[in-house]
């Protein structure tokens, strides 16, 4: 039987002594999206979008971005689509790739007493629904390599 319930995630970071605009300026852009991608995944886009805030949130897909292993073998082609944003507190991705016929990632930035906490929240449907499992292992995988790489870059541990 193929599946057809959304699969999901979520991981939580605190990064102490920022601001939501400290956290921002280092993920708002794709330089800091395959930063805490990298080495083992890079996505291309557009040099016009090379900041998040300047792709409109109408869900529209303006760009396929290239999906890559090492920067070098193509693994897949992402569909990307902004359906809501207020910057520095939140985007509202919904996109779609050769994987899934779904994708959803919200990250949220919240001040909390003495930083900010992101929350970055997934779903997904596969288009092969056995391989569901697997992918929700991987992408649980990248987010939290992610959410270490994020926080390496503020000095957490």
């Amino acid at each position: 039987m193929a599946q057809t319930a959304a699969l999901s995630f979520e991981y939580t970071s605190f990064i102490p002594d920022v601001t939501r605009e400290d956290v921002w300026r280092t993920i708002g852009n794709w330089d800091g999206v395959n930063n805490e991608l990298g080495p083992l995944i890079k996505m291309s886009y557009p040099k016009t979008y090379a900041q998040l805030a300047d792709i409109p949130a109408d869900g529209k897909s303006y760009f396929t971005a290239g999906v890559t292993l090492f920067g070098i073998i193509p693994i897949d082609r992402h569909k990307f689509a902004f359906v809501g944003k207020d910057i520095p507190n939140y985007f509202d991705e919904r996109s779609s790739n050769l994987n899934m016929k779904f994708w959803s990632h919200k990250r949220t930035l919240i001040e909390r007493e003495g930083g900010v906490e992101v929350t970055d929240t997934c779903a997904f449907i596969p288009r092969i629904g056995f391989m569901g499992g697997f992918l929700r292992a991987t992408f649980s995988w990248v987010f939290r390599r992610r959410h270490q790489r994020l926080k390496k870059q503020f000095g957490v541990s």
